[in-house]
Formats: structure tokens, C-alpha cells, sequence
């Protein structure tokens, strides 16, 4: 799981920003591959669930990203947004069909991760699925 004070996942772009960008790539044809993985099989969508940006993960979902591709140590944009704490990604994520279930290396889950962040919202909404 990423740091939550350090690294590529704490920008400084806004969330109209990120959404207008996206969008304009995918919109236009300029053959961005939606799904592909950076550093340690980090994908686009992991990043804006990680840095909470809802209106550019729904613009992602809206072009079938995959949601359930996992970074180099198990963990799915469900389980990256429960170490974060974005209760609004992860019932968005969920509602489209993420696995609530799947594991990473650590054999953790969503809800365990969200447990020892205690992320009560995320909790919640991970309980309520």
C-alpha cells in the first residue's frame, strides 16, 4: 500500500483538472491504452482512487477501465481507495463491479485494509454491498 504523506500519489492537480485531461484523451481518439501500468503495475484509475479525485474515476469507469487489475502487490483500486479512505470511490467502485473479495499478497481484503486504517465510512459502505 502506498504512504499516505509520500510519493507520485499526493499531486497537486484539481479534480476538474485531472477529469478534463482524462477526458480529453479518451474522448479524441489519441489511443491511450486506459489500463495501462506505470511503476510497480500502478494503473491511471489506482492514482485517482488513491489521490480521491471521483469525477476522474467515474470517467474512467465510463470508458471500461478495469477495475479489478492488481498493482504488483495484490492490491485493486478497491482495496488502494479502503487504505485511503474515499467511501464515495469505493461505493462507486463497487457498483461497478469490483471484487469486494480479492486479496493481495498479504492475503487482506477492502475490509481488513479499511479496519486497520480505520476508515469507518469506508467501513460502511463495504459492509452495506
Amino acid at each position: 500500500m502506498p504512504r499516505k504523506s509520500k510519493g507520485v500519489y499526493r499531486q497537486s492537480y484539481s479534480d476538474t483538472d485531472m477529469a478534463a485531461a482524462i477526458q480529453a484523451v479518451t474522448d479524441r481518439g489519441h489511443g491511450a491504452h486506459i489500463d495501462v501500468k506505470g511503476k510497480d503495475d500502478i494503473t491511471v484509475l489506482m492514482i485517482v482512487c488513491i489521490t480521491g479525485h471521483d469525477k476522474v474515476v467515474e470517467i474512467l469507469l465510463e470508458h471500461k477501465a478495469d477495475l479489478n487489475l492488481a498493482d504488483k502487490n495484490g492490491g485493486t483500486a478497491l482495496a488502494l481507495d479502503s487504505f485511503t479512505g474515499h467511501s464515495i470511490i469505493v461505493g462507486n467502485l463497487l457498483q461497478n463491479g469490483a471484487q469486494i473479495n480479492s486479496k493481495d499478497k498479504d492475503d487482506k481484503t477492502a475490509l481488513v485494509v479499511a479496519c486497520i486504517e480505520g476508515h469507518h465510512k469506508v467501513l460502511k459502505v463495504l459492509l452495506e454491498h
